[in-house]
């Protein structure tokens, strides 16, 4: 889905009001060098990140085990040494930065609960969708 935006610009074509991602065509012209200043990811109720310059922290909650990392993706882009133990203030920074993305996107879920939502269980796709409202 990350290119859904840019395929609907270049093809003239209304982006659905239920994507977030923005358009790669600014870039791709060479209007503009970079179209977000960072990048914040989410897979299901268990894993969240936030991208930002160099740096890439990762956060997961699998049934209530917690696990960090942070990544130099300049050093390291196939993200092999996480250095979240090393960097605590830069994996601290980040963590700072995904919690108020999380806001700004109405997240569902709430990183200070134990299991992030509910019962911490894997959604399903069903449980998913009907988490987000679309217009």
């Amino acid at each position: 889905m990350i290119f859904y935006p840019t395929l609907c610009d270049l093809m003239g074509l209304d982006v659905p009001v239920s994507v977030t991602g923005k358009s790669l065509k600014p870039v791709m012209e060479g209007k503009q060098e970079q179209i977000r200043e960072q990048f914040f990811l989410v897979y299901s109720n268990q894993q969240r990140a936030v991208v930002s310059g160099d740096y890439k922290y990762i956060i997961y909650n699998v049934e209530g085990k917690i696990t960090e990392e942070l990544f130099n993706l300049q050093k390291d882009p196939g993200e092999l040494v996480n250095l979240a133990d090393e960097l605590t203030e830069k994996k601290n920074e980040l963590h700072d930065l995904l919690m108020s993305q999380m806001v700004e996107n109405h997240d569902f879920c709430d990183l200070t609960q134990p299991l992030w939502w509910k019962d911490g269980h894997k959604l399903t796709w069903d449980e998913l969708i009907n988490l987000y409202v679309f217009e």
